[in-house]
């Protein structure tokens, strides 16, 4: 049986999230724009000692994986997550309405996109999961650089329900929608037609946006922090097929409302070797930058709460 037949009316998850959307969305309405970072300071206070229990564990995980980290670092560390998680969702419920959201973003390494699309071959920006798709996505769109962006169909929609797809996934993506050219979806039935999209917008020399720890239908290990880890291949080997510059990028927080999209010089693999090879030196070198991106900015990794639904 096809498997959207096989698909439930409603997932729990789907309706709370379709639910905590809108609910967010309304309280908005009531919050004048103007103290909107008088009003996220004091939620965030009040987040912080409401979820002592989870941040202090939170702090342990990022001690074991960063031991350089003294206990109050981490700590520190672990509670500036918890912020930033508290303003993306905020973030969220603004973009429901008619207005969006619009924070601070800064762009760093630009001319590293700008000299790849110079080839006419398009470029792939291969994320790693800092922040998220809505604040990378605007700040390339705000700065004149959008984004092709590949999404999984069930993107925002945590049970895949028809309920889920319909609704919930729609409002979640409200924050990003906006801000790219084109987005790809991969199908939950299996088909392969988003593959030759993105060939045709690279060809077209577009920049694609795909995040990079996500795995895939085929996929590749690498390590992490001592970990064993499992990503798609899709990015490099949409690179070596296509001949786009393949480039690591990601976004951080700078302050409250305030981020900075950074651009990574491309990865320097070898074009002439053989696809698999090409596709396992790229994720070795995307797990080293993985680390030393974490290492730099670890309050702003989502990658601490698992993998991500892309």
């Amino acid at each position: 049986m096809h498997k959207n037949r096989e698909r439930r009316w409603i997932g729990f998850q789907d309706l709370a999230l379709l639910v905590i959307m809108i609910g967010g969305y309304l309280f908005t309405i009531f919050v004048p724009r103007r103290w909107d970072l008088r009003w996220i300071e004091f939620a965030q206070r009040r987040l912080l000692s409401a979820r002592a229990h989870r941040i202090r564990n939170l702090a342990t995980l990022i001690r074991s994986a960063l031991p350089d980290l003294s206990e109050v670092e981490s700590l520190r560390v672990a509670q500036e997550h918890y912020r930033l998680l508290l303003e993306l969702w905020w973030g969220r419920f603004r973009s429901v309405g008619a207005r969006g959201w619009s924070p601070e973003i800064e762009i760093e390494g630009r001319e590293h996109l700008d000299a790849a699309l110079s080839k006419g071959r398009g470029a792939v920006l291969w994320r790693t999961r800092f922040t998220e798709n809505s604040i990378f996505l605007q700040g390339l769109w705000r700065h004149d650089a959008g984004a092709v962006h590949l999404s999984n169909e069930k993107h925002g929609s945590p049970d895949h329900s028809r309920l889920g797809i319909r609704w919930s996934a729609r409002l979640y993506r409200r924050a990003e929608d906006p801000y790219v050219e084109e987005r790809v979806l991969i199908p939950m039935d299996g088909s392969l037609g988003y593959v030759r999209r993105l060939l045709e917008k690279l060809g077209g020399n577009s920049a694609v946006s795909i995040v990079g720890e996500n795995k895939g239908r085929q996929n590749i290990g690498g390590v992490v922090f001592g970990q064993p880890v499992t990503y798609a291949s899709g990015a490099p080997a949409l690179a070596w097929r296509s001949g786009a510059e393949l480039l690591t990028a990601y976004s951080i927080r700078l302050a409250t409302f305030r981020y900075r999209v950074v651009i990574d010089p491309p990865l320097d693999i070898a074009r002439g070797l053989e696809r698999k090879e090409f596709v396992r030196e790229s994720v070795a070198e995307f797990c080293k930058r993985l680390e030393r991106q974490v290492k730099s900015h670890p309050a702003d990794w989502l990658g601490w709460r698992g993998p991500g639904r892309g």
